[in-house]
């Protein structure tokens, strides 16, 4: 029986590598050491009536700002609707700009963390995950283009930021489904803002695979399991490599002796393996396809 992703999350944080089904929580920029003050309380009554049902509001400071994002709610979930202030002005309503949702969730219910900010091409944007698609994925991603805030995601996929090239930039990373265990993982691609949507690069994402591929490799050395053995596996398997990835079970089994019930768990996996047992859509990486927003 297969296991939803969040088990692949599991073996991430052991390990010291990350797979596309985990995504990753932002580190904030440091605060200016003279901080831009917050909305006056008159005025934070004036907002949180401004709508019905208000429910939560975040402060984030980065460099150069002082975000405030208010949030209300008429639904089932954690937030139907959202307003972002910047420096005291009101730079995105939610409800003005006509964005419907079934609801949305936090981002981080242990941190009480509701949205997730990244910067993006040099400019601050905000990720909300939304329950729309459960039990799968859907997000939102608001950020600032030609100076103005703009909704350039809204699909029901999974996002990710990372810095794929070593470059001190963040990336934009998607995949339309959550991945499985044993051998079914997110078919996770490289986006680039190119004539108003995120598209899929291709060169970019086989270039992050072969990258993942190795990294994943010295996890599964430093702590064999079955997460992290189903990972590198899965990364043959989605830069179309499976005969490559048959002639290094002999190392596999090697790296997993030491381990109680390591080489039985690497034979299975080669079985998985030499009998195509596993689900990889065919010619995914040229097949994926723009975000919607």
């Amino acid at each position: 029986m297969k296991l939803i992703s969040a088990m692949i999350a599991v073996m991430l944080s052991a390990n010291g590598v990350s797979v596309p089904d985990s995504f990753s929580r932002p580190e904030y920029p440091a605060a200016h050491a003279e901080t831009i003050a917050a909305v006056p309380a008159q005025q934070q009554a004036q907002l949180e009536a401004k709508y019905p049902n208000f429910v939560h509001k975040e402060k984030i400071q980065t460099a150069k700002d002082t975000y405030e994002i208010y949030y209300w709610n008429t639904g089932d979930f954690d937030y139907t609707q959202f307003l972002i202030m910047r420096n005291q002005g009101v730079i995105f309503d939610s409800k003005k700009t006509g964005i419907r949702i079934e609801g949305g969730l936090k981002v981080n219910p242990v941190k009480n963390q509701w949205a997730e900010t990244v910067s993006l091409r040099g400019q601050t944007a905000f990720r909300f995950e939304l329950a729309d698609n459960r039990p799968e994925s859907a997000n939102l991603l608001v950020e600032a283009l030609n100076g103005r805030m703009q909704t350039t995601v809204h699909d029901a996929v999974n996002l990710e930021f990372r810095d794929v090239n070593n470059d001190g930039r963040k990336e934009l990373l998607s995949a339309p489904y959550l991945g499985q265990m044993p051998l079914g993982p997110a078919p996770v691609s490289v986006y680039e803002w190119k004539n108003g949507h995120y598209v899929p690069n291709v060169a970019e994402t086989r270039k992050f695979w072969e990258s993942e591929l190795k990294r994943r490799e010295q996890a599964f050395r430093a702590k064999p399991s079955e997460a992290s053995l189903d990972a590198v596996v899965s990364a043959y398997l989605l830069l179309d490599r499976r005969s490559e990835g048959l002639k290094c079970f002999d190392l596999y089994r090697e790296w997993a002796g030491t381990t109680a019930g390591g080489k039985a768990l690497v034979d299975k996996y080669y079985n998985y393996l030499n009998k195509k047992q596993y689900e990889i859509p065919l010619n995914w990486m040229k097949q994926a396809q723009p975000l919607s927003k």
